[in-house]
Parts: C-alpha cells; sequence; structure tokens
C-alpha cells in the first residue's frame, strides 16, 4: 500500500489504523502465501516514491534480503535518511528450547521435534545469519538497523535504542 507524507495528525492516525487493519489481514487462514520477492517490490515501489531529502523509515522482517534489494536501498540512501527497524521473533533465536513444534502453511500442519537431527540448531543457526548479512549490509552503508521483537512492548524497546529515559511515575 502506498501512500503520500502528508503534514497532519487525523491522516497519520488513520494511516496507521489503515496499518492496523492491514495487519490483521495477515491471519494463517487468510489465503496469503509467502512471496520472498515482495520485499524487492516494495523497495522498487520505495525508490520510485522518492525524491530528496526524505527520512525513510524501513519496518521489515526484510524476509526475501537479495542483491536487488541492497541495490535500491543504496541507490535511496544516496539521496535520502534511512532508519530500519528489523522485527522479529524471539523463537526464532532459541527454537531449540521448544520440546515441541506445530507448524502450518495456511492449510496443513505438521509437528516437529526440534531436537530431532539438531533441527533446531540449524534453523537458530540460519536465523543468526540471515539477520546479521541484513545488519552487516546495512551498517556498511551507515543505514542505523533498530531490531525490534515480537514480545517487548514496541515503545519500550525503542525509548532504549534510542537512549530515552523512562517516563516518571
Amino acid at each position: 500500500m502506498e501512500v503520500s507524507a502528508k503534514r497532519s495528525e487525523r491522516h497519520l492516525m488513520a494511516w496507521l489504523g489503515d496499518l492496523v487493519n492491514m495487519n490483521h489481514d495477515l491471519a494463517v487462514a487468510s489465503g496469503h502465501s509467502s512471496n520472498p520477492k515482495a520485499l524487492t517490490d516494495a523497495f522498487q515501489l520505495l525508490e520510485r516514491s522518492v525524491g530528496h531529502d526524505y527520512l525513510v523509515l524501513i519496518i521489515s522482517d526484510f524476509y526475501g534480503w537479495n542483491e536487488e534489494t541492497l541495490k535500491i536501498i543504496k541507490r535511496v540512501n544516496r539521496h535520502n535518511d534511512i532508519i530500519c527497524s528489523l522485527v522479529y521473533d524471539p523463537l526464532e533465536s532459541d527454537i531449540s528450547s521448544a520440546q515441541s513444534l506445530v507448524v502450518s502453511d495456511g492449510h496443513f500442519q505438521l509437528e516437529i521435534n526440534p531436537a530431532r537431527h539438531e533441527l533446531g540448531e540449524k534453523f537458530e543457526a540460519s536465523f543468526r545469519s540471515s539477520v546479521a548479512q541484513v545488519q552487516d549490509e546495512l551498517n556498511r552503508h551507515h543505514i542505523p538497523v533498530l531490531p525490534v521483537d515480537t514480545v517487548t512492548p514496541v515503545t519500550e524497546q525503542l525509548r532504549e535504542k534510542l537512549g530515552g529515559q523512562r517516563p516518571l511515575q
């Protein structure tokens, strides 16, 4: 979804409401399928939409990160400021501790044991490697990355990462 920038609190609140509705549409049974090309498509739309001297905030799990997405973000970064928020589920980095997991593609379910054949450790290593690759590439191009987990309230995480103080009570 593309939304042009406007300077009004009402417009921002409406956009945030739309974002919440889109997030609710991501239910497993909604018929959406995984699309690794979606990140590249979104970055191409971003590149066409921004001019110079924008502040670009990218909030993503960066699923589908590849050489093309890196090229696009480097071009956008030449004339704009970019801040990335890499969203992740903490379970992805500690899946080995689970006794068993049920995974689904929206149609079928499969119960897996993360300890079997070191599946959990292999998954964790792959996850850490993917996250590190994205972070390293972005950091190399002086693009700040703020990792945000899906468990802790976002306001607490951002306050901590941006060096803010806790509100007085």
